[in-house]
C-alpha cells in the first residue's frame, strides 16, 4: 500500500529537480559562451566583436533572472535562439548599446553600439563624419 508521506515526498523531489540544473547552467555561462552567443545572434565573427562591450554587457545582462535561459540559448541554432526574448535582448544590447532592467531601460556604459558599424555612412550623433561638406557627396556602397 503507498503511503501519503510517500506520495508527497515523491511529489516535492519532482517538483525541485529542475532547480540544481537550472542554479548549474547559470553557473556555468562564462563570459566566452556569452560572447559565442553573442556572435552567433549579430552573425558577426566572435573576435570582431568589443572585448570591453562584451564585458559590460555581459555584466549587465547576468544580473537579470534570464542568465539561464542565455546559457540555454547557447545550445540552440541561430534562428531559433534570435526567435526567442531572451535572444532579442541580446541582439538589441549589442546593437543599441540599451539592457532593459526591472528599472527600466539602462544604457550599458562601455558598450559601443554595433548600430553605427552596420552601414559605412552612419555614425554617432556630434561626431565628425568627414569634411566640411562631406555629406553632399553619394556614399561609397
Amino acid at each position: 500500500m503507498v503511503q501519503r508521506r510517500t506520495i508527497l515526498i515523491a511529489g516535492l523531489a519532482s517538483s525541485f529537480a529542475g532547480v540544481p540544473l537550472a542554479w548549474s547552467a547559470t553557473s556555468a555561462f562564462t563570459l566566452q559562451d556569452f560572447v559565442a552567443l553573442s556572435a552567433k545572434l549579430t552573425q558577426r565573427a566572435g573576435n570582431t566583436l568589443d572585448a570591453r562591450a562584451a564585458q559590460a554587457l555581459f555584466d549587465a545582462l547576468s544580473v537579470q533572472p534570464g542568465l539561464a535561459a542565455l546559457a540555454q540559448l547557447a545550445t540552440s541554432p541561430a534562428n531559433e535562439a534570435a526567435a526567442t526574448a531572451e535572444g532579442r535582448d541580446v541582439i538589441r544590447a549589442w546593437y543599441t548599446g540599451v539592457v532593459n532592467t526591472p528599472e527600466g531601460p539602462q544604457r550599458v556604459a562601455g558598450a559601443a553600439p554595433l548600430v553605427w558599424s552596420s552601414a559605412p555612412f552612419l555614425h554617432p550623433p556630434a561626431t565628425c563624419g568627414g569634411a566640411t561638406g562631406y555629406w553632399a557627396q553619394s556614399p561609397q556602397t
